[in-house]
């Protein structure tokens, strides 16, 4: 995912014939990557819904994200499978592509990044079982993620969809307690 990131963001690079400021991608040239335009104009929502999940606006928007799938990676229980961890990456991303749908549609602009899926990767987490340590620090990356779009004027719908994806995904794959057999009754 790491290498893929970094080279669509190479890509982006070499396509934009002008860079806004240090290593910052254009809008025109992130709409080309398969960005979300907002208000959706053209008929490939759904799948610029997807492709927003591997695109970065700037050097230190993807190094963010880099650090914090790193975190996520290295911390994750092993008793979650990296599928099912993939699963939640993307579904918990095309939602959170729902929520900036939602959230911008009146206002405009270009949705890009997997924030929103990391976020819904961190909120799934913090309801499976972890030790505490973990717990704390993947509720201080999902806060890393809400003040730190706020201040740098992010995709707060995407990251707020994506926290409640994932805490719905959560609740639904929550391992159960074992069912309890009925003691057999002792004979008098």
């Amino acid at each position: 995912m790491a290498a893929l990131w970094v080279g669509l963001f190479g890509f982006g690079l070499a396509l934009d014939e002008r860079v806004d400021g240090p290593w910052v991608l254009t809008a025109p040239t992130l709409l080309r990557l398969g960005a979300l335009g907002l208000p959706l104009e053209d008929g490939w929502a759904g799948l610029r819904a997807g492709s927003t999940l591997l695109l970065h606006s700037d050097a230190l928007h993807l190094a963010s994200n880099l650090a914090a799938w790193a975190l996520i990676l290295l911390s994750y229980p092993r008793s979650i499978a990296p599928r099912r961890l993939l699963g939640v990456f993307v579904v918990g991303g095309l939602i959170a592509a729902l929520g900036s749908i939602a959230a911008y549609s009146q206002v405009g602009g270009v949705s890009v990044g997997p924030s929103g899926a990391l976020c819904a990767c961190l909120s799934f987490a913090l309801l499976q079982p972890a030790r505490r340590a973990v717990k704390l620090l993947w509720l201080l990356l999902a806060l890393a993620f809400l003040v730190g779009g706020q201040l740098a004027s992010g995709d707060q719908g995407a990251h707020v969809a994506g926290l409640l994806a994932g805490g719905l995904l959560g609740f639904w794959r929550r391992p159960r307690p074992a069912a309890r057999s009925p003691q057999p009754a002792a004979p008098a």
